[in-house]
């Protein structure tokens, strides 16, 4: 079957409209023709779920209600978790903010304050959390988001070459362990720069291989736990599309999200296929589908973007659409929409009286969901 799935964000379920009201959210949600959500298990305001030790949020722990209200149309609940992407632990330790290839520590982005992927301390944490996590809610899917090494590619300019793209993170924590790990020897470990010229210089194989196995072990670990506590949750994978031939570099190696490595952990690959950011046309979004497809031989699962994201022009609901459809094509799961706040951007007004939700809702009702 595939899957019509839209991304829901605190921001929708706390709005003027539906003020946390999950029951009036999933008959929407059901008028519109969608098969599965996928939402944040947290964010920077803390747990959406009642966790006996992490801070508690400041709005109201309304994942069980929401995941029950929509069960009554048998919608999936597929919860995303940020991982290496958290602004109070960044707040907390500034000390260990991710270092780039300059010697320079990153300069939080807008929201975005990643954690360095190396960080033991901060692993545990994780790990101890997603624990938590899947025994409470035991969700249909659970996709890790913010999988990777450092990057805030969404405002990057794609036509420049890709040694203008930033690398991290160079700091001593990562440094010590490269070494250790990959049997190097760095001949100045104490200056980051100096190190990263030496590193991306003379080993550059090691040191992206040495980013993968770390992106990999925590992936590893992370769906293990879900077969420990005998839950059946998909594991899915979110991933930065910026890869393949419409890309002259490869960032994937940056990253750490080596998809070679990466592709037997997880059940289903999710890539953020957001052309107008990336600069791309439609059509690239099918011709990426298929080239991860042949890639990986996973089900493929890409979301799309339904509005203007970090771009001076607006996206056309035409082009929305069309777009839509082309993420449909074989070989793709499904389509998951980001988001519903762009869909229907009034934060008060009935969401099923808005242009985009009746189209998309039409286009969703003649594709049909086998």
């Amino acid at each position: 079957m595939q899957e019509r799935i839209i991304k829901i964000y605190r921001t929708t379920i706390g709005s003027q409209y539906y003020h946390y009201n999950c029951n009036k959210l999933a008959e929407d949600l059901n008028d519109l023709g969608v098969t599965a959500i996928m939402t944040p298990a947290y964010d920077e305001t803390g747990p959406h779920y009642p966790s006996s030790f992490l801070k508690k949020s400041e709005t109201p722990p309304y994942l069980p209600q929401l995941v029950k209200a929509l069960k009554q149309y048998n919608i999936r609940t597929i919860l995303t978790a940020p991982i290496f992407h958290d602004p109070q632990y960044f707040d907390a330790h500034p000390d260990r903010a991710p270092v780039d290839q300059l010697g320079n520590p990153f300069q939080p982005t807008d929201w975005y304050k990643p954690v360095c992927p190396s960080d033991r301390e901060f692993r545990e944490l994780r790990l101890r959390q997603l624990r938590e996590l899947l025994r409470i809610m035991k969700p249909d899917g659970l996709s890790l988001d913010f999988i990777r090494f450092p990057l805030f590619w969404e405002t990057l300019d794609y036509t420049q070459p890709g040694t203008a793209i930033p690398e991290f993170c160079f700091c001593s924590r990562c440094l010590k362990a490269f070494q250790i790990t990959m049997h190097v020897a760095l001949s100045d470990h104490e200056s980051s720069a100096k190190a990263a010229t030496q590193i991306l210089q003379t080993f550059p194989t090691k040191w992206h291989e040495w980013k993968g196995r770390v992106i990999k072990s925590f992936v590893k670990k992370t769906f293990s736990l879900a077969r420990q506590l005998s839950l059946e949750t998909s594991p899915i994978l979110h991933f930065i599309p910026l890869d393949g031939p419409a890309f002259p570099f490869d960032v994937q190696q940056r990253l750490g999200q080596r998809l070679a490595a990466l592709s037997p952990e997880v059940d289903t690959i999710h890539p953020l296929l957001y052309h107008q950011v990336l600069q791309q046309s439609p059509g690239w979004v099918h011709q990426y589908i298929q080239y991860l497809a042949q890639t990986t031989h996973k089900h493929i699962l890409p979301a799309i973007q339904a509005g203007r994201i970090y771009k001076p022009a607006e996206l056309p609901l035409s082009e929305f659409l069309e777009v839509v459809h082309l993420a449909l094509l074989p070989p793709s799961r499904g389509v998951a929409i980001f988001s519903y706040d762009l869909l229907c951007p009034s934060s008060h007004a009935n969401p099923r009286e808005s242009e985009g939700f009746q189209r998309l809702k039409a286009l969703f009702s003649h594709t049909g969901r086998g």
